[in-house]
């Protein structure tokens, strides 16, 4: 049986080889999370997989010497139909792959789960997968880890974008850099030559006439001051005794940039350099100007092109550190700042608590209404709590229907307060479906916490008990016999 061709197939095409990817060597990168893959799940076979247009291509592979199947035979194929995790758990016992060559033929898969690649734009490329060849399944933590993994393996392929980006870009600026310095050495240079003693400017070249826009007869009788834009020390009429000192020592004075005033008024960049000629014992003075537009407008697009490579490179970081479906922070993320928070709490003895809230009966709500209706209600959870919460705390995704908020300098009567205004929020949501309420473990750092993550622990053992008591409340790890519902204004 084959898969169906998903939506958007077309762009979904067209992503997968813009990141350049297929046919490329081995990278240890992606074969060391397909190592660790394997490993995690404790099969035989874990595969980097992108489903092309008529063939499914494997970047990395442990446990198998092909480097591509057809797409007909992909359970990959399937994988990428999915919002989640694809289980297969027994492929004999499935109609869709009972007679695939894979199943009846080397490698003989009977299990089979893939976590789909799926980029920020939303488009499924690949999977990462595993394999064994005798039944079974995967424990909530392998799933996890699976999903995480996952999710390691889009971000190689997001900084593969970005380097591919970057290469267009560089390629950009020569081209740019080329076609402006051949352009400059096409480019004659203007010449205006001055009377110091008159300080009036007795010839010029049509180059720096059509630089400037004038015509000669306007051009000439004026002052060098009368072109410049701005007031320039070394040109002005009180400091040209500097200038002249300077060339009859040296012969020449390099001004730099400058900028100097159009007929029109525009402003004009150009460097500039004096020269002295003889003449007849009254050196006169050769301003020698060289037009600077085309190297402004390069520098300028040059300063574009960083700006959105900074802009490409916060824009990956914020992606790396953010749950790709509700928006919060993802678990990553939440570690890093409980290190950070759980240290500074030690070194100015503040308090700090952390809230663990699972989704009440999710499973059940995914098996009844689908994982998109699902995952509609994560995002709207996820989107009460960041509204909920203050400005101090950190809400992240912890890990499928289960959420973390991290509240600095709160003590345990604060934090019970604000899980159970979190746990209250949620509940009154107007939900599509069903109702839909948490069950919330609270934990609070004290002088004998010994590590950040004890109070994960702690905070985790009491969301157990909220599920124990009846779940849609409240528990806190320091008030083992306090359960809280409907008791906090």
């Amino acid at each position: 049986m084959t898969a169906p061709t998903p939506p958007r197939e077309v762009e979904r095409l067209s992503a997968l080889r813009s990141l350049g990817i297929l046919d490329t060597p081995p990278e240890p990168e992606y074969d060391d999370l397909t190592r660790l893959t394997a490993a995690v799940c404790g099969v035989p076979i874990a595969i980097v997989s992108f489903i092309d247009s008529c063939r499914q291509w494997f970047k990395s592979r442990i446990g198998l010497d092909a480097t591509e199947t057809h797409r007909d035979s992909a359970f990959c194929a399937y994988a990428i139909l999915q919002p989640d995790l694809f289980v297969v758990p027994d492929a004999i016992s499935d109609a869709r792959f009972q007679n695939n060559p894979l199943v009846t033929d080397e490698p003989r898969i009977r299990f089979y789960a893939g976590m789909p690649l799926a980029t920020p734009e939303g488009h499924n490329l690949g999977t990462l997968c595993v394999i064994d060849r005798v039944p079974r399944t995967l424990t909530n933590t392998q799933s996890d880890a699976l999903r995480v993994l996952a999710r390691h393996v889009v971000t190689q392929l997001m900084l593969r974008r970005q380097l591919e980006w970057s290469k267009v870009i560089e390629a950009e600026l020569r081209a740019s850099e080329a076609k402006f310095r051949n352009t400059v050495d096409r480019l004659a240079e203007g010449v205006f030559v001055v009377d110091p003693l008159a300080r009036k400017i007795i010839d010029a070249n049509l180059a720096v006439l059509a630089i400037l826009g004038y015509t000669k007869s306007e051009f000439v009788g004026r002052s060098p001051e009368d072109i410049m834009a701005q007031e320039i020390p070394e040109v002005t009429t009180r400091n040209f005794s500097r200038i002249d000192s300077e060339l009859a020592t040296t012969g020449r004075r390099n001004l730099g940039r400058k900028c100097l005033r159009g007929k029109d008024g525009s402003l004009i960049s150009v460097d500039v350099r004096i020269t002295l000629i003889p003449n007849d014992g009254v050196g006169l003075q050769a301003f020698v100007i060289r037009d600077l537009t085309e190297q402004c407008a390069y520098e300028d697009r040059l300063f574009l092109y960083q700006t959105e490579l900074e802009n490409a490179n916060a824009k990956l970081k914020q992606l790396a550190n953010t749950d790709g479906l509700t928006g919060v922070r993802n678990r990553s993320a939440f570690n890093a700042k409980l290190l950070e928070e759980y240290d500074r709490a030690n070194r100015y003895n503040h308090p700090l608590s952390v809230i663990l809230m699972d989704v009440d009966h999710f499973k059940i709500f995914n098996d009844t209404f689908g994982h998109p209706a699902g995952d509609e209600v994560l995002k709207a959870v996820g989107r009460t709590l960041q509204e909920t919460a203050r400005s101090t705390d950190f809400v992240a995704r912890y890990g499928g229907e289960e959420f973390a908020v991290l509240l600095p300098d709160t003590e345990l009567s604060g934090a019970m307060v604000l899980a159970e205004r979190f746990r209250r929020a949620i509940a009154s949501v107007s939900w599509d479906k069903r109702a839909v309420t948490v069950s919330v473990g609270v934990s609070t750092s004290t002088k004998q916490t010994p590590e950040a993550s004890k109070l994960v622990q702690e905070a985790d053992e009491a969301l157990y008990r909220s599920k124990k008591n009846g779940r849609n409340r409240v528990n806190h790890s320091n008030l083992s016999s306090l359960s809280i519902r409907n008791t906090i204004a």
